[in-house]
């Protein structure tokens, strides 16, 4: 199944032996480890654009004292809405890195700039400031390069 083919896939990366406990793991435990698996074997863009972009940090690192960021992420979900005001469109963005994903929120002057390049599956570099919002970390977009 696919759970056994990460774990192999997993430890042989590594060079090691898969350990006899794995066989008796709970479904919960089989989760957290297929999302570190998929982390580890997922393209890490820290890790490709580290040297060309040395402040970007982490989705969960601590930021500056006024919570600006850099970061990097590819584009997983993109969903429209509306102002209440004016009924300007502006757009909720999931992106992700190495299994770790947070939320984007792109208000309506950013949007008319970014919106020809907003395409799931492309990567990043997101500058913005980062807030928390019902108990999750967000990021309020103030730039995007493609990469």
């Amino acid at each position: 199944n696919e759970y056994q083919m990460l774990v192999n896939k997993y430890f042989e990366f590594r060079g090691e032996k898969i350990p006899e406990e794995l066989s008796s793991l709970t479904q919960t435990d089989i989760k957290k480890f297929r999302q570190k698996a998929l982390s580890f074997l997922d393209l890490d863009l820290f890790d490709l654009y580290k040297e060309r972009f040395p402040k970007i940090k982490r989705y969960d690192e601590a930021v500056d004292k006024d919570n600006k960021i850099e970061t990097l992420g590819t584009i997983v979900k993109i969903k429209k809405r509306e102002t209440k005001k004016d009924k300007r469109v502006f757009v909720k963005v999931d992106v992700e890195n190495a299994g770790d994903s947070i939320e984007l929120t792109i208000w309506p002057d950013e949007y008319d700039v970014y919106k020809d390049i907003l395409v799931e599956k492309k990567n990043f570099k997101i500058d913005g400031v980062i807030s928390v919002w019902n108990n999750k970390r967000q990021i309020t977009v103030t730039n995007l390069m493609e990469l």
